[in-house]
């Protein structure tokens, strides 16, 4: 069980899984009724930005990694890529299928993401 959790955590599914919960909490709360694909894009994007971060930080560098995840991610550098790569395809197809409004305010947090990175 510990190496399944420790996995969940190395791949920042913990963040992922924070992130869509609290949409849903924040959601109820404002009695307002947000698509499951939202959820899911919600969820692809951390995962994608966080992931994508890990491997810039790898990228290139041989000194000793302070952290599990950044050896994690040296180590798994080609598959994350892919897997990255992969859900952001995903990404662009689900967002056919979300309302415009969503959409609008994705894109402009999605620009202040890319601003900060």
């Amino acid at each position: 069980m510990f190496k399944v959790y420790k996995l969940f955590n190395l791949l920042s599914l913990d963040v992922v899984l924070g992130s869509i919960v609290s949409a849903m909490t924040f959601a109820a709360l404002l009695g307002v009724r947000v698509e499951a694909s939202v959820h899911i894009l919600l969820g692809l994007a951390v995962w994608i930005i966080y992931t994508f971060d890990r491997l810039m930080d790898t990228k290139g560098n041989e000194q000793v990694l302070l952290s599990d995840r950044h050896a994690f991610h040296k180590k798994y550098f080609t598959l994350l890529g892919w897997l990255i790569v992969i859900c952001t395809l995903v990404s662009i197809a689900l967002l056919f299928i979300i309302n415009a409004k969503t959409l609008l305010w994705g894109v402009a947090l999605t620009g202040g993401v890319f601003v900060y990175l």
